[in-house]
């Protein structure tokens, strides 16, 4: 599990969409927005640095 899941954890338990304790929308939006932040952080984990490119094409060399 990643920091932003957990941190998210607090949202998603706040505004349940199976116990119902806030609207459903409200729920559905913070489910939504969670989503697209794990998956935002996991795209930014995967992307290499321009350092990292340069230092890759020296050791190339």
């Amino acid at each position: 599990m990643n920091m932003v899941s957990l941190l998210a954890l607090g949202l998603v338990i706040k505004y349940n969409l199976i116990t119902g304790t806030a609207s459903r929308i409200i729920g559905l939006l913070v489910a939504l927005l969670c989503a697209v932040a794990i998956g935002w952080s996991i795209w930014q984990s995967k992307r290499e640095s321009k350092e990292l490119q340069e230092m890759e094409k020296q050791f190339e060399q």
